[in-house]
């Protein structure tokens, strides 16, 4: 039997469409549809080492993180030390 990503299935869970879900989060559709499918971006997977180093959850390392505002890209980028080319 095939895994099914566990966002994919609280998604499917609370009946929401990626649409709905892009636009209540402020996330592309393509974020969210690179979700459903399992996909870990590169930034997630480095904290969730580092974290796993000093015993925190990415839930722990970031408090409230999801109430933040969205930066935009190129000053993520900016704060990650990658300037955009």
């Amino acid at each position: 039997m095939e895994h099914t990503p566990p966002f994919h299935q609280a998604r499917k869970a609370r009946d929401l469409s990626q649409v709905q879900v892009a636009e209540a989060s402020g996330a592309s559709q393509r974020a969210v549809s690179d979700f459903d499918r399992g996909y870990v971006p590169r930034s997630v997977i480095l904290a969730a080492r580092v974290g796993r180093v000093v015993g925190l959850s990415l839930e722990e390392m970031f408090p409230g993180a999801a109430d933040l505002p969205l930066p935009r890209r190129d000053e993520d980028e900016a704060l990650a030390g990658t300037e955009a080319a």
